[in-house]
């Protein structure tokens, strides 16, 4: 419990740094690397180090998806008042293009 603990409040955590802090702190070392694995999913955690930049991120389109962003903040009254419906489209994905819906009066 306290090895999950200290983990969900690390961004990253590698099986090799989690088989050192359980061997240090513990003095146990898991005959499988599979034990780690399972502890770091256990917290949430895959393992695999983070990139500060994802490789295929294409610029243009994530400055489109930021004017974008801003626009639909400036309807939130209207959206949250139920005078403006919004739908979207894999509106998380930045590998694909933007679908800019238009504004649906009732």
């Amino acid at each position: 419990m306290e090895i999950l603990l200290h983990l969900k409040d690390q961004p990253y955590y590698g099986v090799e740094e989690l088989r050192d802090l359980i061997q240090h702190r513990f003095g146990v070392t898991y005959q499988s690397r599979q034990s780690y694995y399972n502890l770091l999913k256990e917290a949430g955690l895959s393992g695999h180090k983070t990139q500060a930049i994802h490789p295929k991120q294409d610029e243009e389109e994530v400055l489109l998806k930021r004017q974008y962003l801003k626009k639909l903040d400036a309807c939130q009254a209207e959206i949250k008042s139920g005078e403006v419906i919004f739908f979207a489209q894999d509106e998380c994905h930045l590998l694909h293009p933007i679908t800019h819906k238009s504004k649906f009066p009732k």
